[in-house]
C-alpha cells in the first residue's frame, strides 16, 4: 500500500470520527443547556425540545451542504468535466 494511500484513509477515518462525535455530542450539548434553563426557569421541557431541534436541524442543514460542496469538488476532479486545452 502506497504511503499516499495510507494518509487518504487514515485522513478519512479520522473525518468520519469527528463527523459522529460532532452528530452526537451538539444535540446532547443543547438539550443539556435546554434542561438547564428549564429547570432554573421552572418551565415545562420547552427549551429542551427547542434547544435539541435547533441542533438537529442545523447539524442536518450543515451535513447537507458539506457533502453537496464535497461531492462538486470530487466531481470537478474527475477527467469527463475538465475542459480540453
Amino acid at each position: 500500500m502506497d504511503m499516499h494511500d495510507r494518509q487518504a484513509t487514515y485522513q478519512g477515518f479520522g473525518d468520519a470520527m469527528a463527523m459522529a462525535f460532532e452528530l452526537v455530542m451538539t444535540p446532547l450539548l443543547f438539550a443539556l443547556a435546554g434542561f438547564g434553563l428549564d429547570r432554573f426557569l421552572g418551565t415545562t421541557p420547552i427549551f429542551l425540545i427547542v434547544f435539541s431541534a435547533f441542533a438537529i436541524v442545523g447539524l442536518s442543514i450543515k451535513t447537507y451542504y458539506s457533502y453537496k460542496i464535497a461531492m462538486e469538488r470530487e466531481e470537478d476532479a474527475k477527467p469527463w468535466t475538465r475542459s480540453r486545452p
